[in-house]
């Protein structure tokens, strides 16, 4: 959908090379044939506690970024188009339409802040 300068997923997650190493938690995130995109490491809390399954949560939303990305595109496309205001002009009454407009104005207003800082 754009020429974006990050690295095209899929992401995928997988466990370090060399596990006796790292804690049993982290994680790499990489593309396509093992461009490494990014490491997740477990940390401990203050209590030197493991917090368990931190990491491999953390890996799953960052290796989701590129498809998170794209949705967010697709979803502010539909919402600017003017085939949805011509919708909501002619089959909602006033007051409504008026609240949906400023609902979509604002959500479409998060989404480009959101895909502006993924792609600055």
């Amino acid at each position: 959908m754009s020429d974006s300068k990050h690295t095209p997923g899929p992401w995928k997650i997988r466990k370090p090379l060399h596990p006796d190493q790292r804690q049993i938690e982290d994680r790499l995130i990489s593309a396509g044939n093992n461009i490494h995109i990014a490491e997740v490491y477990q940390y401990q809390n203050h209590d030197n506690r493991e917090a368990n399954g931190t990491a491999l949560a953390n890996a799953r939303l960052i290796a989701a970024a590129p498809e998170l990305l794209e949705a967010c595109k697709r979803v502010q496309d539909w919402l600017d188009t003017s085939s949805l205001q011509a919708v909501l002009v002619h089959q909602t009454e006033a007051p409504v339409k008026d609240a949906l407009i400023m609902g979509i104005a604002s959500h479409l207003t998060t989404l480009e802040a959101g895909i502006a800082k993924a792609e600055a």
